[in-house]
């Protein structure tokens, strides 16, 4: 994402990325001041525009956009629309199998993402 991009979505009212990473540093968004700070001290904006003559060369800076880690949802339940699946015992077996080892990986990967 561009800072430009950013700055449009703030300046509309969208929803804008809660961290990003700009020039090896990591930002969280604050939405008191509508920009960007580390330990809510240096502003971004700040940043960009004091350092650079040019500000129309730094609104095409690409900045990298960090996502939280998020837990996988287990599968809850397993839906079969055909009569066919319905009837035959095996196939509802296999599902319920899979379904289990699924939620199985899932937890390893909750685990690990700690």
């Amino acid at each position: 994402m561009k800072v430009i991009d950013i700055l449009n979505k703030i300046a509309n009212g969208e929803e804008v990325p809660k961290k990003i990473k700009y020039n090896r540093k990591v930002y969280e968004y604050q939405e008191e001041s509508y920009d960007y700070t580390i330990n809510n001290e240096k502003f971004l904006m700040t940043e960009v525009f004091d350092n650079y003559d040019n500000v129309l060369s730094i609104l095409n800076y690409n900045v990298e956009i960090i996502e939280e880690d998020k837990k996988i949802e287990k599968i809850k339940k397993v839906v079969c629309y055909s009569d066919l699946i319905d009837r035959n015992e095996f196939v509802v077996e296999y599902l319920a199998e899979l379904k289990y080892k699924i939620n199985e990986i899932i937890d390893y990967l909750n685990r690990e993402n700690k």
